[in-house]
């Protein structure tokens, strides 16, 4: 597994969307840096209040690793053809698909070798919860825990607590009050805020 992650830092113009307005200032902020950082590829509208699939997290972290490279040119530089067994239902025939299922291939190939996704299947379609995320996020990027202290009271199970409480304690999640909501599902405003808040963190 590579160890060695480094996010890209490096913006590009601030892109201008017609669906964010009514967002906080501090949202819209992360997620005009989420789409310059080339974690997210949108047009005039970003739907922010969407469901996130697992697919669509694979490829936003899976873009966040690879940094400058596209996921697929990091894929090939690293070798991890070579090393990483697909996931069951994210073949080899997806390098000879479509555009979307290439991308999503080489994506799936990074992100299973970051430890994200245990299963041995991806399940892309599915959405992604945010208790699930959190647990992608700490072993994606490999996140230990940090000082803040905060409560947290509607994490039941203790590995949910466990990845929670890590991304809690370093400014990553910001609970409201003392709930997370691990049940609902990751919308993509909240997947930029994560990644956002992330890459901030680890290249301080």
């Amino acid at each position: 597994m590579l160890k060695s992650i480094v996010l890209a830092t490096m913006l590009l113009a601030t892109p201008s969307f017609t669906d964010t307005e009514q967002l906080p200032k501090q949202t819209q902020q992360e997620i005009n840096e989420a789409v310059a950082l080339g974690f997210f590829k949108d047009g005039t509208t970003f739907n922010p209040g969407r469901t996130m699939t697992r697919g669509q997290v694979a490829l936003t972290i899976a873009r966040a690793i690879a940094g400058d490279q596209s996921p697929q040119a990091f894929v090939l530089a690293f070798g991890l053809e070579q090393q990483v067994t697909p996931f069951l239902d994210v073949p080899t025939s997806f390098k000879t698909g479509s555009e979307s299922e290439r991308e999503l291939y080489y994506a799936s190939l990074v992100v299973k070798d970051a430890g994200a996704f245990t299963q041995p299947t991806l399940q892309a379609s599915k959405p992604i919860t945010r208790g699930q995320l959190a647990k992608v996020l700490v072993r994606s990027f490999d996140l230990q825990r940090g000082t803040e202290k905060v409560v947290i009271t509607d994490v039941t199970t203790a590995e949910e607590r466990t990845y929670t409480e890590v991304l809690a304690s370093l400014g990553i999640t910001r609970p409201q009050g003392t709930l997370f909501k691990p049940a609902a599902h990751v919308t993509r405003a909240q997947m930029a805020s994560f990644l956002v808040r992330t890459s901030t963190m680890l290249n301080k």
